[in-house]
């Protein structure tokens, strides 16, 4: 990575809050951040895009749990001074670095910054050519004090680490041994120790802290000439490479269960050696050397996989020991009818940081068993791509995985005029179904101040419906006035023995009548807007259909109007009976008769040609007698508004006035 930004010098690794691994990397006087999601892809630039007045060198990198990537790094002037700087990329893009420290000098270590898990900022490093000769000083700036930052110790080559309880730990060389301290009773000095008097000189410590607060330190060690590669805990030594001839190539991590992860190149290939010091370990080799090895970095993420920077002959590369994701995914259902919810589960395989659905609806989702609902019919296909570290991608497409269809079921609110002044009205509720039911609720709006619903569940009747032969076990209605919704429950069967109540499939049947007032004094036609609603009342509630079996099947919804006539401003005529063709009142099979014989037998019209009209379509045919008949021993039917009882036809058609 990085290629196109010049031969890479220095890197180093820290993994964010969703398992992404992010780079920091110095290259030709510049430095850049990139960031694993997008596989690398990204470089960002960290300071000036102009020539920079100051190089940077050595940088450090920490995340928070908000996604937010720190960076401190060492800038060097053109007369050679260096001094520490940091940034955040807060907002997205990083501010412009700001330095740490008010003074700089020619011998500044690398620093190391951290994040604390309340969100402080703290940086230490060390610079050389202090008031202590050779040892020089060691620093530390926290962000919650305002600076300078304090002198915490004498020493150089100084390496930081933070705990989980926020406290920084230090490990440096003094005199050519190795020490160790921490801040725990604010004061570094108070807790030094010396950690080798083995009389080499050591060089270069890298530290790491376990979740108990122990610290590990991995060192080079000068004897004879030559370098060693050791790791301590301060109790135990451990021998990484004798004779080690890659300076300063090695770097150290704290996974789960407080086990470390040390990665260092030795002559024969890069290595990780993990384990307890002193204890169990295992070393495996991560790769073998190809020339120019200069530098790897190291960080564990929190699911116990191992990130790596390495760079060679100035090329930066990353990897991992993550498994490689493969997508797929369950559904369930496939099919069904409009709105369709359908459970999406993942079922990838590997290491899954982000899962990305496209449900073939224009919709997206992020979850990994995201529940979608498909609003409008159709065919879709459906992709779950899913991202592992460093951007890895797997991809899975669906064809035709969903099929949505048109819905089957169906509620209506037929119009209907009134006159003004009528009480006890019935306006009918029909049903189209598929399959039969064995209970339902429904929802609704309608206008106040044009249409009363009678008083608490008395605004439900079952006369000429489907459901009242059935007497329903469960009803139960609810409503409010002022705001003007009505809620509606009703189970045909709720105690031992259940027989199997239920309405068979039929198209556009009578299956509930709401009971209204409608007020003398309102506005010539006004409407009662009477219409289904969904998640109306309290508890919401939704129009719903519970076929045999127990499922819900939610129908679509066809709203009508009731259109209130002042008969003092407009007379539509007497009010009439829908089917009751030899108008005596009822419906029954006389009125088959009577319609057939006016039709085929030269019998008597209709006084009220629209009560004929059972279907409402404006003429008067067969199909009215066999409406009749479908009414009256198949349920499969049931004669248009006006009905069950008698009221005005709001259809405009040729056929004639009534006369009575």
């Amino acid at each position: 990575m990085g290629a196109g930004s010049g031969a890479v010098k220095d890197a180093e690794i820290a993994i964010d809050g969703a398992g992404n691994a992010c780079l920091v990397f110095s290259a030709a006087g510049k430095l850049y951040f990139v960031n694993g999601f997008d596989a690398f892809a990204t470089p960002q630039l960290i300071g000036s895009s102009d020539a920079p007045a100051a190089v940077p060198k050595e940088p450090s990198v920490a995340t928070d749990g908000t996604g937010v990537t720190y960076v401190a790094f060492v800038e060097r002037d053109l007369a050679d001074m260096s001094a520490v700087v940091w940034t955040n990329n807060t907002g997205g893009r990083f501010k412009n670095p700001v330095a740490v420290s008010e003074t700089a000098g020619p011998g500044v270590d690398r620093p190391t910054i951290a994040v604390s898990p309340t969100g402080s900022v703290l940086v230490g490093w060390s610079a050389n050519g202090g008031a202590h000769g050779d040892d020089g000083e060691i620093f530390l700036f926290d962000g919650r004090v305002p600076p300078p930052p304090s002198r915490i110790l004498a020493g150089s080559e100084a390496s930081f680490a933070g705990d989980d309880g926020g406290g920084m730990h230090v490990a440096y060389i003094r005199g050519g041994d190795l020490y160790y301290s921490n801040g725990k009773g604010g004061s570094f000095a108070a807790n030094e120790v010396r950690l080798t008097t083995s009389g080499a000189r050591e060089l270069r410590p890298r530290l790491a802290v376990t979740s108990n607060g122990a610290p590990i330190v991995m060192y080079l060690s000068e004897s004879a000439g030559g370098l060693s590669l050791y790791l301590t805990d301060g109790n135990t030594r451990e021998l990484l490479v004798a004779g080690a001839a890659f300076p300063g190539c090695g770097a150290l991590a704290v996974g789960d269960r407080n086990v470390y992860r040390a990665v260092f190149i030795a002559p024969d290939g890069v290595w990780m050696q993990q384990g307890i010091v002193g204890a169990q370990r295992q070393r495996s080799k991560v790769c073998d050397l190809s020339g120019g090895e200069e530098l790897v970095a190291i960080a564990v993420d929190a699911y116990g996989y191992t990130h790596l920077a390495l760079v060679r002959a100035g090329a930066l590369s990353y990897m991992n020991n993550a498994p490689m994701p493969i997508a797929d995914f369950d559904l369930e259902p496939f099919m069904g009818t409009v709105p369709l919810d359908v459970q999406f589960t993942s079922k990838s395989q590997g290491h899954v940081l982000q899962h990305r659905w496209d449900f073939g609806d224009g919709k997206t989702g992020l979850d990994s068993a995201p529940l979608h609902t498909y609003t409008l019919k159709g065919t879709y296909t459906v992709t779950l791509r899913v991202t592992g570290s460093g951007g890895v991608v797997s991809e899975i497409v669906k064809t035709n995985a969903v099929t949505v269809l048109p819905k089957q079921d169906h509620f209506y609110i037929p119009d209907a005029y009134v006159y003004a002044g009528r009480q006890n009205v019935k306006l009918p509720l029909k049903v189209t179904n598929v399959l039969a039911f064995q209970g339902f609720q429904a929802a609704g709006r309608y206008n106040p101040n044009v249409m009363c619903l009678k008083p608490g569940d008395a605004f439900l009747d079952f006369a000429y419906t489907e459901v009242g032969p059935l007497r329903p076990e469960f009803v139960a209605g609810n409503q409010n006035a002022e705001e003007g919704w009505f809620t509606i429950g009703v189970i045909f069967e709720t105690s031992f023995p259940v027989v199997g109540k239920s309405v068979p499939p039929g198209r556009r049947m009578n299956f509930l009548n709401l009971v209204a007032d409608f007020p003398s004094k309102v506005p010539h036609r006004a409407s009662a807007e009477l219409r289904f609603e969904e998640d109306v009342g309290n508890p919401v509630i939704r129009n719903i259909l519970t076929v045999l079996g127990g499922v819900s099947v939610r129908p679509e919804l066809h709203n009508g109007q009731v259109i209130v006539i002042r008969p003092d401003v407009e007379y539509l005529g007497p009010m009439f009976l829908r089917g009751d063709a030899n108008s005596n009142g009822a419906v029954e099979i006389a009125d088959c008769i009577f319609t057939l014989q006016y039709l085929f037998s030269h019998g008597p019209a209709p006084r009220c040609m629209d009560s004929a009209d059972v279907d409402d379509n404006g003429v008067v045919n067969i199909a009215d007698a066999i409406g009749i008949l479908a009414y009256l021993f198949s349920a499969s039917f049931h004669p248009a508004f006006p009905f069950p009882d008698p009221g005005l036809d709001g259809t405009p058609s040729d056929l004639p006035h009534c006369v009575y």
